[in-house]
């Protein structure tokens, strides 16, 4: 009977082994610092946390133009569109919608200068020094979303 037992445990070991490394994942994907293709999460909380009223956000560093910048993603994880807006320390005030579970991507090669992907891209020398790592403390220290309606 006891090696009935230790053959059931030890199926059931092997079985929630992959649930278990699945939900550590999903954890560290919440919390994470970065993803596969460079996304580094913005630090919006004190807490560590990317997300703000369903919108998670990115950011990581690219070459537009021979100039550095910072790319911008935000993940709308909500059942509706929100509009995200956010002031840069120039003093531009910069307003991006989001449709229903979509994201919008800072993009280099942006065709229109009113499009959410060049919208989403921040030029370093708008940026004061050290503000290299976005974070709610600097740049998006303005940031709000709200719901469209």
């Amino acid at each position: 009977m006891k090696k009935i037992r230790y053959f059931i445990v030890a199926i059931w070991a092997i079985l929630m082994l992959p649930c278990s490394l699945n939900a550590q994942q999903t954890v560290a994907a919440s919390k994470g610092s970065s993803n596969s293709d460079g996304w580094k999460t913005v630090m919006i909380s004190e807490s560590g946390m990317n997300v703000m009223n369903g919108v998670s956000f990115f950011h990581k560093r690219g070459i537009c133009n021979s100039d550095t910048v910072i790319l911008i993603k935000a993940v709308n994880s909500n059942t509706f569109p929100v509009q995200i807006q956010w002031q840069e320390n120039t003093g531009v005030t910069k307003v991006v919608t989001i449709p229903a579970s979509s994201e919008a991507e800072g993009k280099c090669n942006s065709d229109k200068a009113d499009s959410p992907e060049s919208k989403l891209v921040i030029p370093k020398a708008n940026m004061k020094h050290g503000q290299e790592r976005i974070s709610r403390n600097n740049l998006l220290s303005t940031l709000k979303v709200t719901e469209v309606k």
